[in-house]
């Protein structure tokens, strides 16, 4: 499949790889960046939105 891509290439441009390269390695950072990430840091995030006991600043 990426051996297609490159033959469609054909020199022609090199925009279609720049993009692909680009959103493998934010692909690849992402994967990286959630699995780095503390369990107590992902507990807190996923409990967010049901504590209570936060006050909204926004609110004052």
């Amino acid at each position: 499949m990426i051996g297609e891509y490159f033959r469609q290439l054909n020199n022609s441009s090199i925009v279609p790889l720049i993009s692909l390269v680009v959103f493998f390695l934010s692909f690849v950072l992402l994967v990286f960046w959630t699995f780095t990430r503390k369990k107590n840091y992902l507990n807190h995030m996923k409990n967010l939105p049901l504590d209570n006991n936060i006050e909204n600043k926004n609110s004052e």
